[in-house]
């Protein structure tokens, strides 16, 4: 069973590839926002921008 701070890291890692324009798995850092927002109130709205910034199509 992966921690609360497992899943804050790996999508950390995921929004700073997608900064650096790599290619991330869009569906899995939304399920990890999910999550965490579920887990932790008090990033819930946080949580929710980064599912909403995994919705929008991509760019270039």
């Amino acid at each position: 069973m992966t921690t609360r701070w497992d899943d804050i890291r790996l999508l950390a890692d995921m929004i700073e590839a997608e900064a650096e324009g790599r290619e991330i798995d869009r569906r899995q850092a939304d399920l990890l926002a999910a999550r965490l927002a579920e887990r932790l109130p008090g990033i819930r709205a946080s949580m929710g921008l980064v599912r909403h910034r995994m919705s929008l199509p991509l760019v270039g």
